[in-house]
């Protein structure tokens, strides 16, 4: 007669159906991309078996963003991760992790009017219909939108809006780069 005592040793047995379990693992987090074409995901595995002791080998794959050591990976492009947890006794399993991105943004062709006399600062620039990204959370109870974009000229001027449009006005002649 057998009785486990090692954690992952299951029951008691008479030496025909002794049973030897892998980690019993989890993926317990998983944070996206905040950016298209960023590489900033991360994705965290568990080991969930109770009271089972010493060190485990993780090996994630695709890539290796951050160590094959770590139940952690960070610094992570969007991709679907695989990862092989290994237990003191040699004993493996294995979970899925997926890592996204949001879209690209994209926008309408900006609308320009130009100054109405040279030297002056009446020119306009507009943005319209603004989709992907990440728009930020928007906690001001003034402005009534859950999500809004951030419009930025070179010039150092700058629009909080909420319609998935920004305008930027009082523009003298000139080239401007618009960061949303």
């Amino acid at each position: 007669r057998i009785t486990g005592s090692n954690p992952i040793i299951a029951g008691t047995d008479n030496g025909s159906n002794l049973s030897i379990g892998a980690p019993n693992i989890v993926i317990s987090s998983v944070t996206n991309v905040s950016c298209f074409g960023a590489s900033n995901g991360s994705a965290t595995v568990t080991v969930t078996n109770p009271g089972q002791t010493g060190s485990y080998s993780y090996y994630w794959s695709p890539g290796n963003p951050s160590g094959y050591t770590s139940p952690t990976i960070s610094n992570a492009a969007p991709a679907n991760y695989s990862v092989v947890v290994i237990d003191p006794f040699g004993c493996s399993s294995t979970a899925q992790a997926s890592i996204s991105q949001p879209t690209a943004i994209q926008f309408q062709t900006p609308v320009t009017t130009p100054p109405i006399c040279s030297g002056q600062a009446s020119g306009n620039i507009s943005i319209f219909n603004v989709t992907g990204g990440s728009p930020f959370i928007n906690n001001d109870p003034y402005i009534n939108s859950p999500f809004v974009y951030q419009y930025s000229l070179s010039s150092g001027a700058s629009v909080i809006a909420t319609n998935f449009s920004g305008s930027f006005g009082e523009l003298a002649a000139g080239t401007y780069f618009i960061t949303i």
